[in-house]
């Protein structure tokens, strides 16, 4: 898959934190938005790091904290994270 973003950013929403891709959040693998606690702002700069080193082709195995802070959510009732 080719770089489709110019821009990515961490956005607040409530009391969480969303890494944005040209302003649209990202999602886990099964269409939710992948937020993160209001106290791993450090985790949602990884994040957005980790996208914003994309180039011209996006490398799934340089996006890990994606991958498990997806896998953690989806397997976390939201509720106990907080």
């Amino acid at each position: 898959m080719k770089r489709f973003w110019n821009t990515v950013g961490v956005d607040k929403r409530g009391d969480a934190f969303a890494v944005t891709l040209d302003k649209r959040a990202l999602k886990t693998p099964s269409g939710n938005v992948l937020l993160l606690p209001t106290k791993k702002s450090l985790v949602a700069t990884l994040i957005a790091a980790e996208w914003d080193n994309q180039e011209t082709l996006i490398k799934p195995h340089a996006l890990p904290m994606v991958c498990l802070n997806s896998h953690y959510q989806q397997a976390a009732d939201w509720e106990t994270l907080h």
